[in-house]
């Protein structure tokens, strides 16, 4: 019985061992990347290309938004994928904001994003490469709105 018990230990022990070897794999929620999936992407130096969305307070209604990519590219080939932020210019304030691709299709699995599901998520499959379509969004950010673009490449 105690040599039972001495294999059982053992056999705990390599299977801790195993599960602790392995790094775990995020998995969207609800069908969406949470921001914390995002984090973890990032800091495992996945292709992921980082939308910077700017609120200016300062400035006059519907000119109060800017991003860093005014038409981003991402491959399919890849899977590149982005994710949007948003803060107020000149500090380090995090703002709730819409992506909404809603005018002509999204090249992604979902067509809305916002601060807690930031990550696009790769391309679709049944996406086309095709470096002359852009896929029109828009951003909402408060009282302002901002049409940039983005486009899929091999």
């Amino acid at each position: 019985m105690n040599s039972s018990t001495g294999a059982q230990t053992a056999q705990d022990a390599r299977s801790q061992a195993v599960a602790d070897s392995f790094i775990p794999t995020p998995q969207p929620l609800y069908g969406h990347y949470r921001d914390d999936t995002a984090d973890y992407l990032e800091k495992e130096n996945r292709s992921i290309y980082r939308v910077t969305i700017e609120y200016d307070e300062n400035q006059p209604v519907g000119k109060r938004l800017s991003v860093n990519l005014s038409t981003f590219f991402i491959s399919k080939k890849e899977a590149e994928q982005i994710r949007w932020h948003c803060h107020v210019k000149g500090a380090s304030d995090v703002l709730p904001f819409i992506v909404d691709f809603c005018k002509d299709g999204s090249p992604f699995e979902y067509t809305q994003f916002n601060q807690e599901y930031s990550l696009s998520g790769p391309v679709r499959r049944d996406v086309l490469v095709d470096p002359t379509r852009i896929y029109h969004y828009v951003i909402k950010v408060a009282d302002d709105v901002l049409d940039p673009g983005g486009g899929v490449k091999a």
